[in-house]
């Protein structure tokens, strides 16, 4: 994401890195799966896959979908939670969906 390579660079720049290594670096770094991954269908639809698994990192990906999806096209937002795992997180992460 732009702000995580915006914060590297000025990271990278303060620690006396000149910008074109800078630059060779951050362009050797590929996504990790799962995390913000895009998948085009041929029909035009675009759906975003993010294994945000708090409420603060699913409000951040719905945040940061709602920035850059053009007026009028429609945010649906798909949510999982299974397992054994913290029960009582679910109605929190439910509730930033809906406000999403």
């Amino acid at each position: 994401n732009a702000s995580n390579l915006a914060a590297v660079y000025g990271a990278g720049y303060m620690l006396k890195w000149k910008p074109d290594e800078l630059i060779a670096a951050l362009s050797k770094l590929r996504p990790v799966d799962g995390r913000f991954e895009t998948i085009r269908s041929a029909g035009g639809i675009t759906a975003v896959v993010d294994y945000a698994h708090t409420p603060d990192a699913l409000q951040n990906i719905i945040g940061a979908l709602n920035e850059i999806r053009g007026q009028g096209n429609s945010l649906i937002t798909v949510v999982g939670a299974g397992g054994d795992r913290d029960p009582f997180k679910r109605p929190v992460m439910a509730a930033e969906a809906v406000k999403g």
